[in-house]
């Protein structure tokens, strides 16, 4: 994928076997780089930046990918998928959700985050929803159903995203 990366970044985990050295600018990312790229958590606004360059590398990952010309390799690249990640989705699903996607107009991918504010508690990071706005989002841009989804409808599971010290 072709993507504008907005900063240097550089990061080395060696628990996690991971490296990343991308470097600001302009450029084509393989697989391992946009992964990097997804990954790489040393942001000015923490998650919140990482969640914004995740949301703009997807959708520019869609942009590229759901070209006219590459209509023709979605049963290549569904099996390029099937071989390399874990789902209980068959291949004939995917090939019917990829023949789907090419209908679904750029304009109409659209992302957001769960409403919230980030805390931390005992060293460890959470991101804590806003019930109130999180119901209001769901009910406003994704509830199919004809009555409202109550809080009773939806489990918020307590989520460790980083430990320091």
């Amino acid at each position: 994928v072709y993507f504008d990366i907005p900063r240097n970044m550089n990061y080395e985990d060696p628990t996690q076997d991971l490296y990343i050295h991308l470097k600001k600018g302009y450029q084509h990312l393989d697989g391992e780089q946009a992964v990097n790229l997804a990954r790489f958590r040393n942001y000015p606004e923490g998650d919140i930046d990482r969640i914004a360059i995740q949301q703009k590398l997807l959708k520019e990952l869609a942009k590229q990918t759901l070209k006219a010309d590459n209509i023709l390799k979605i049963p290549d690249l569904v099996e390029i998928i099937s071989e390399n990640v874990k789902t209980d989705i068959d291949i004939n699903e995917m090939l019917w959700l990829a023949n789907e996607a090419k209908n679904i107009p750029l304009s109409g991918i659209e992302t957001d985050m769960v409403p919230g504010v980030a805390s931390t508690v005992n060293s460890l990071s959470y991101w804590l929803p806003y019930e109130n706005a999180l119901l209001d989002l769901i009910n406003n841009r994704y509830n199919p159903l004809d009555s409202p989804i109550t809080i009773n409808d939806i489990s918020i599971v307590e989520f460790k995203a980083n430990h320091e010290g």
